[in-house]
């Protein structure tokens, strides 16, 4: 349960920082309560799986999104 928080959050902060919809959020939120559900996060971190999760449910909703961060280009 303590690490169900976690992922909320976690789901919560990068659909913030993204700028993503609701929609998004709260399949992403469905998807990672299956992982957690079916005891699937054993050997991977629950960012590791927010951020698969997250990926998977911007390709199936057909919303652009690349692994790199928006803001990669300040950073060099």
């Amino acid at each position: 349960r303590k690490s169900f928080l976690a992922i909320v959050r976690e789901v919560k902060r990068l659909v913030s920082v993204l700028e993503l919809p609701q929609s998004v959020h709260d399949e992403t939120l469905c998807i990672s309560k299956k992982v957690v559900k079916k005891d699937l996060l054993k050997s991977h971190t629950a960012n590791s799986m927010v951020a698969a999760s997250l990926y998977i449910v911007c390709k199936l909703m057909r919303y652009p999104i690349t692994l790199e961060w928006k803001d990669s280009k300040k950073r060099k």
